[in-house]
């Protein structure tokens, strides 16, 4: 069996580790006052300018104005990342090939920019996931060479612009304009995080 052939090496969901989120993920159990009365219910996700949606125990889905109005209802039991929910309950860690030209991809710099990893780097640094996915994938699984990157991220625009800002010189009026396209499917992967993707696991080599 040849190395391109070798199986890969199975992960269970909780192997993978990422620092705290800040943000409440979806479905943790969150806290609020209404007019001096505490009340609760579940964080489904966020909507236009990242305000956070939460299902009461009572009623009809809430639109907070900021996740400032939140705290989560038990802090010390947090929600694991979104990876967890995978219908199959497992990652499958790329080949040594594989991951050698993934590593090759992601060094090249966004034009003018800050590298693909350093830009991965900071959003999984500060709590958030962030997959490499589409036609970028494909490319290195079927053997031939990607020459694009496609992130998704659960950091919501309104927290990243401040990151973007920081990292001169970006191209920030065009990054702005694809993390608003990718926002409805950030959105949808809160809700179904159904696709195979590996998620950033540690610090680049």
């Amino acid at each position: 069996m040849t190395a391109a052939q070798a199986p890969r090496q199975v992960l269970a969901t909780t192997d993978i580790r990422i620092p705290e989120c800040p943000l409440p993920r979806p479905g943790e159990r969150v806290v609020w006052y209404t007019e001096a009365f505490k009340r609760s219910g579940t964080y489904l996700g966020y909507g236009p300018g990242a305000k956070p949606i939460v299902h009461p125990d009572e009623g009809i889905d809430i639109h907070f104005d900021s996740f400032g109005e939140l705290r989560l209802e038990t802090p010390l039991e947090r929600r694991g990342p979104l990876w967890c929910d995978l219908p199959l309950g497992c990652i499958l860690r790329p080949r040594a090939e594989e991951t050698e030209k993934l590593q090759k991809l992601l060094r090249r710099r966004i034009p003018p920019g800050p590298s693909y990893l350093e830009v991965i780097d900071e959003i999984w640094n500060r709590g958030f996931e962030v997959f490499l996915v589409g036609g970028t994938v494909r490319d290195v699984l079927g053997g031939g060479e990607a020459h694009d990157v496609d992130l998704v991220t659960s950091l919501p625009l309104r927290h990243s612009i401040p990151l973007l800002k920081a990292t001169p010189p970006f191209d920030f009026l065009h990054a702005i304009s694809i993390m608003k396209c990718i926002r409805e499917i950030i959105r949808l992967w809160f809700r179904n995080p159904s696709c195979m993707c590996w998620p950033r696991t540690a610090a680049p080599a």
